[in-house]
């Protein structure tokens, strides 16, 4: 008797593991197709942060006096805001590309948990807690989405002002040499 129960209690878990694969089945597939759009914008930003860090960081470099050129002293203490401003605008750079490394590595913990999704749709047996992981993971796309926008607008602001402070700063150089 205890044989028979045991095999129907195994049966019935075998039911519910099969039709739970079957539930979550379209849900997942389209979870792991999102994953994947998410991790390449993810990357491509990423490539884009670390291109504009370069870029900006070498046109810092260009922010010198020419040798000889005699400035006034009002004209230096503005240089020194200039370069203070636009370093100010590398440290907010950084501090992006800290936050998005952060991210990064999370994003990659929680790929973890995505793969464990899809191998057991796979091998036809999820885990009982497989709808809430899909449901977190759900939401950590919906919230990698909104971070992307937020970082692209923030690297944008400060693209743009150290653009302006380096304009500001070539004026500068360009009239006190006359030209």
């Amino acid at each position: 008797m205890r044989t028979l129960l045991a095999t129907a209690a195994l049966a019935a878990l075998s039911m519910v593991s099969c039709n739970n694969v079957e539930d979550l089945r379209e849900q997942i597939e389209s979870l792991a197709t999102n994953w994947e759009k998410t991790t390449a914008t993810v990357l491509e930003f990423v490539n884009k942060l670390q291109a504009t860090q370069t870029d900006l960081q070498d046109q810092f470099a260009k922010m010198t006096i020419p040798e000889g050129l005699g400035l006034q002293e009002e004209d230096l203490e503005n240089v020194d805001n200039l370069k203070e401003g636009y370093q100010e605008q590398l440290a907010g750079l950084s501090d992006l590309s800290q936050t998005v490394n952060e991210f990064v590595g999370q994003w990659q913990e929680k790929a973890t948990m995505l793969s464990q999704l899809r191998d057991g749709l796979a091998a036809g047996s999820l885990d009982i807690d497989a709808s809430d992981t899909l449901k977190n993971l759900q939401d950590a796309v919906s919230d990698a989405e909104g971070a992307l926008e937020e970082w692209q607008g923030d690297m944008e602001d400060i693209e743009e002002n150290a653009e302006s402070i380096f304009g500001e700063f070539s004026a500068l150089i360009s009239n006190a040499q006359g030209n």
